[in-house]
């Protein structure tokens, strides 16, 4: 209603529920206010069939170089580190600020506690980011924090952090991040290290590679955090003409080491260990305005085992898939895909189709729905045939 006052309203229901799954009607009511030169206050109350939730958050601007802020959140919904909601969450309180100290030098504190049940915790971090130059940042932070309620006992937490980014502003854009941890607990100490990086070039305004990192390495001395090491490396190449749009191209190459294992079904870790090295190549032609054909090809070079028990065994594959696209310019599309995996070990061969509508919104963005009449999907590092069903999609591209 004015530049000082906005707020909100949403709604969301679930049309249908099946197995252990809870609906997830919700409706509320939100918005912010700025109050005075330098306050702004926001926050949002909502009811459904969780329960109540709501926040507020308290900021303040004390000059250009530094602000605070404190807040309240209370989400029913939420989960911590998968851990087993014991007695009632009472949210989570957090305060903090910023400061600039000069042209490069920026540092923040921020203090948070959390009332998770039993599961009560309370943690301070510390950070600090120095810009040498507009294309190179560097960061670093430092946690510390203790969660009590444990019936095992209190749970030391330390943790710190070291990150880049660097983007010369033309064709190189990269950054990476490492981040060491020490849990102390009456079970044991369990050390992690966790590494992302993404790094993007752009050969020219059509064609440009893009590889990405993300990895955890940890040791474990108790059976509520068990092993299990996970490295995903990506590299791709993406070649899209701009004069001449009818051919889009992509070869991508991904390595997966899980030493986890596969997410079935919602339950984390309980699919299959792999090692793959996995080869593949998208292609899209534009035949006419309305008719696009596309097809892909993928390899699989991977061992898999059921458990971290058993041995690992070869598991290769290979994936093709054919695509037609009728488009309807500002209006629809619809999409028609044939598929067949074919195992080499198993020696098997399964076919399957995948029929899709999607309605355009603006130039850049579809949402619609298909439905996969195959129990595989196209993405071979994906080991478990439970892929039959709809989907819901939503596909930006810029």
């Amino acid at each position: 209603p004015s530049e000082r006052v906005e707020w909100y309203v949403f709604g969301q229901g679930s049309l249908n529920v099946t197995g252990d799954l809870e609906k997830t009607n919700r409706a509320g009511i939100g918005g912010e206010v700025q109050v005075g030169e330098s306050w702004s206050i926001q926050g949002e109350v909502s009811d459904g069939a969780t329960g109540f939730g709501g926040r507020v958050l308290f900021g303040q601007d004390k000059d250009e170089e530094s602000n605070v802020y404190f807040g309240y959140t209370l989400d029913p919904d939420r989960s911590v580190d998968d851990v087993v909601l014991t007695g009632r969450d009472r949210g989570q309180f957090v305060a903090g600020g910023r400061r600039r100290y000069s042209d490069s030098v920026t540092g923040y504190a921020e203090n948070t506690y959390d009332l998770f049940g039993q599961q009560e915790s309370l943690t301070s971090a510390y950070g600090i980011e120095y810009a040498p130059s507009e294309r190179m940042v560097y960061s670093g932070a430092i946690e510390s924090g203790i969660v009590s309620g444990d019936p095992n006992g209190d749970v030391e937490r330390t943790a710190l952090s070291l990150g880049l980014r660097y983007d010369d502003g033309e064709a190189l854009n990269t950054r990476a991040r490492i981040e060491f941890i020490n849990d102390d607990s009456p079970e044991g100490d369990v050390d992690t290290i966790l590494l992302s990086g993404l790094l993007r070039y752009e050969f020219s305004d059509e064609s440009r590679v893009v590889a990405d990192l993300d990895a955890m390495f940890n040791t474990s001395a108790t059976e509520s955090l068990p092993e299990g090491d996970y490295t995903d490396f990506v590299i791709g190449y993406a070649f899209r003409p701009i004069l001449d749009d009818q051919l889009n191209l992509l070869a991508r190459y991904q390595y997966l080491d899980d030493m986890f294992g596969q997410d079935v079904e919602g339950d984390v870790g309980e699919g299959p260990l792999q090692r793959s090295h996995i080869f593949s190549i998208d292609a899209e032609y534009d035949v006419s305005q309305r008719w696009t054909l596309g097809a892909k090809l993928g390899i699989r070079l991977a061992e898999s085992a059921v458990d971290a028990d058993s041995p690992f065994l070869p598991n290769d594959a290979w994936l093709a898939v054919a695509t037609a696209r009728y488009h309807i310019v500002n209006e629809w599309d619809v999409l028609v895909e044939a598929r067949n995996l074919t195992t080499g070990q198993a020696d098997t061969a399964d076919f399957g189709a995948l029929v899709g509508v999607y309605k355009q919104v603006g130039e850049n963005v579809m949402i619609g729905g298909s439905y996969n009449f195959g129990q595989f999907s196209d993405d071979l590092t994906d080991l478990v045939a439970d892929d039959q069903g709809a989907e819901i999609n939503l596909i930006a591209k810029f």
